[in-house]
């Protein structure tokens, strides 16, 4: 099931989200002692939303709402990829295929979607 904001988004826009998802969980932009501050879940909730991506239908304790989880995670995913200073954007461009300035346009389509 796609929420509202999701089936607002192109494809390449989806397959950008799921990049972005990826990289917070596997790479090494978020350190384990803020990571859970950062993005209001913690890496196993985070990776339960990316594995289901693009469908909204995991829920954590703290949120049931399936739709409301997948909202919070992708929005502090991106946030955070471009407001946190990890430094890395080199590699993280590489990684994405996407620029800084790109993954922040995202974030502002998908907050405003």
């Amino acid at each position: 099931m796609l929420s509202t904001r999701v089936e607002r988004l192109s494809e390449e826009d989806r397959n950008l989200v799921q990049a972005c998802l990826a990289a917070a969980v596997e790479g090494p932009y978020f350190p384990d002692c803020c990571f859970q501050t950062l993005m209001a879940a913690d890496r196993a909730e985070v990776a339960s939303v990316l594995d289901a991506w693009p469908d909204a239908t995991v829920t954590a304790d703290w949120v049931p709402d399936a739709e409301r989880l997948q909202e919070v995670v992708v929005n502090n995913v991106l946030l955070h990829l471009v407001g946190y200073p990890h430094g890395q954007w080199q590699e993280l461009s590489q990684v994405l295929g996407a620029d800084e300035t790109t993954v922040w346009a995202l974030f502002r389509r998908y907050k405003d979607g």
